[in-house]
């Protein structure tokens, strides 16, 4: 009996590396350009989001009307521009993260941008699982542009690897486990904003519905903990996919507990398993809901961002696409003999709830459908209730969330999970000397359409280019140098109208913020979702440098350094003339330090520096 449980683990073991194998592939025929451009300078970029647009301006700008078609090109122009100061910005949080686990993790929410606001990584998107992820990366590397790339990398084959085992396992169909793998974690939904990887991060809620059902059907203490780890690492990656999470779960839950009952399930280990889940959520949440309830932080976007339903609809070479719909569909239709043989149930409805609650949550009913029938002057329709509102009004700290229309990523959750149970019912129904090739048929199938679809004549949404997202090797050189000749404190890097009113779309905002992911000091530059008032007031302070004051101020909030940025504009002479003014009599300002087109400033001692 031992000598069987042996040989059948060595099958799944080997079942697991070559399905790894096939992720890999797919992982390396999704990323090539990126690959082959150097994980150290770019990173993956979604066509329509790069920099490129000036090489193929009409493709570039069919891939924003593709998702609205009346996109103007300085509309299209505009969110370019946004994506790639997101991308900048997610790549400093996930490499500032991984860098500040491994030095200095009790200052893990007081991260460097937006001085002198403490906790300013609760502004915005915490990213606490992609900074874990991206430990080894950075442990072996040092690089954040390495780090980010090894992250996203790594998502994809997590993502891919827990599918497989989770769609295997139910099915008894590993071929099925792989295409369901590939369909998850390779799709355009997934891939298409490589900007936010964390954002339809939802692989920990498929390790968790795997490890859950395992509980309840053997009562094992050491499964409960997995699975508790599992929903940390989820509330970790972002709010979006938590609430998608929470939606699966319930229904979920209450089919395993009238299932499998209660009988096995060890009162102990639950409860650890739940204080381990409540320890997480506090720990990475309450700094993030406190400062949101700070009246001195700027709310930005009041609006909030839904999805049409037209979004869940397939498409060719779209996202999501036909094959996994189709497989979907049968996975729902198709009996439980054939789907889900190897559990002692069926768990295909309360799925198919929790992907349903989704979907209304990331709609909000029909809101997209009442704006466009309101501005056309007419009747909306069919009138579906907001279940996010709802929601909202009864738990204050969704009030904190933006863009519902993210929740989704729950609903491509159950929709993957439902076509690996549809691909395993159609190999039941082929012969079973037809299996392998019919199962290899389909593992083809869903790598084309995910990793290579031109194969089969499909022109993606998410067509993949790269972004130039490291800083200038000058840039780096200079911090190296102030570090070396003993100068640390924050900064305050000019010139940066990035929070004055009527400020355009600037990329030295996002730039700043991930050069601190070299430099490791606290700066005055500041990117995020929301902003904090102090910040409005050292851009107003360090816009006219001229009068003493404004800089004894400065020195006041701590800054100790000033690196000035000099070349041409009238904006840059007015502060170049106001800083060798001050510079010039040595206080309030001491230039210390000139690199290329760079000035170096140190604030000096508190003294009596009056008006001129």
């Amino acid at each position: 009996m031992m000598g069987s449980v042996a040989v059948e683990d060595r099958f799944a073991v080997r079942r697991l590396a070559i399905a790894l194998s096939i992720f890999c592939v797919a992982l390396i025929t999704t990323y090539h350009r990126t690959l082959e451009a150097g994980v150290t300078e770019v990173v993956p970029i979604a066509l329509e989001r790069s920099s490129d647009w000036q090489h193929d301006r009409q493709a570039w700008l069919r891939a924003w009307q593709r998702a609205d078609p009346g996109t103007s090109l300085e509309t299209a122009l505009f969110w370019s521009l946004v994506s790639q100061n997101d991308q900048r910005f997610v790549t400093w949080g996930i490499a500032r993260n991984a860098w500040t686990l491994l030095n200095r993790p009790r200052r893990f929410f007081d991260a460097e941008p937006c001085f002198p606001a403490r906790n300013s990584l609760a502004l915005g998107e915490p990213m606490v699982t992609v900074g874990l992820l991206g430990v080894p990366g950075y442990l072996v590397t040092n690089d954040p542009v390495v780090t980010y790339n090894v992250v996203l990398f790594s998502i994809a084959l997590i993502s891919a690897g827990a599918m497989y085992l989770l769609v295997s396992e139910w099915s008894g169909q590993p071929l099925a486990g792989i295409v369901a793998g590939l369909l998850y974690a390779f799709a355009g939904v997934k891939v298409h904003d490589a900007v936010h990887p964390f954002l339809s991060d939802t692989a920990w809620t498929v390790l968790a519905l795997l490890l859950s059902r395992r509980y309840f059907a053997s009562g094992h203490w050491r499964t409960a903990y997995a699975a508790a780890l599992c929903c940390a690492l989820q509330l970790g990656a972002s709010m979006y996919p938590t609430l998608a999470a929470v939606a699966i779960a319930v229904p979920t839950l209450g089919w395993l507990m009238v299932r499998y009952g209660i009988r096995k399930v060890r009162t102990p280990a639950t409860l650890l398993a739940i204080t381990m889940i409540g320890v997480a959520a506090a720990v990475i949440y309450t700094p993030f809901l406190n400062l949101r309830a700070d009246t001195t932080v700027s709310r930005g976007q009041e609006e909030l961002l839904y999805l049409p339903w037209s979004a869940f609809m397939p498409r060719l070479g779209g996202s999501p696409g036909i094959m996994l719909f189709v497989l979907a569909a049968l996975g729902l239709v198709l009996g439980r003999r054939r789907t889900t043989p190897a559990l002692d149930g069926d768990p295909r409805l309360p799925l198919l709830i929790g992907g349903l609650l989704c979907a209304l949550i990331a709609t909000g009913g029909n809101v997209e459908a009442g704006r466009e029938a309101s501005a056309a002057g007419m009747h909306p329709g069919l009138v579906l209730p907001n279940l996010f509102e709802l929601l909202r009004n009864l738990v204050g700290p969704l009030r904190a969330i933006r863009a519902p229309a993210n929740v989704s990523a729950g609903s491509f959750l159950v929709l993957s999970i439902l076509a690996g149970l549809g691909a395993a019912a159609l190999l039941r129904l082929c012969p079973r000397r037809w299996a392998w090739l019919a199962g290899s048929v389909l593992v083809w199938l869903a790598y084309a359409e995910t990793a290579l679809p031109g194969a089969l004549g499909l022109h993606p949404d998410g067509d993949l280019r790269t972004f130039a997202v490291a800083p200038a090797a000058q840039e780096i050189v200079l911090f190296e140098t102030l570090r070396e000749r003993g100068n640390s404190g924050p900064i305050l890097e000019l010139p940066d109208a990035s929070r004055l009113p009527g400020a355009a779309v600037s990329p030295l905002p996002s730039a700043r913020v991930l050069l601190s992911a070299y430099h490791h000091r606290r700066t005055a530059a500041c990117y995020n979702s929301f902003i904090p008032e102090v910040t409005n007031e050292v851009a107003k302070l360090a816009d006219d440098l001229a009068p003493a004051r404004n800089i004894d101020r400065l020195r006041s909030m701590g800054f100790t350094t000033l690196v000035f940025a000099d070349g041409r504009g009238t904006r840059r002479s007015r502060l170049r003339r106001a800083l060798e003014n001050h510079s010039a009599r040595g206080d309030p300002l001491k230039l210390i330090y000139e690199y290329g087109s760079y000035k170096v400033y140190e604030f000096a001692d508190e003294g009596s520096s009056g008006d001129p």
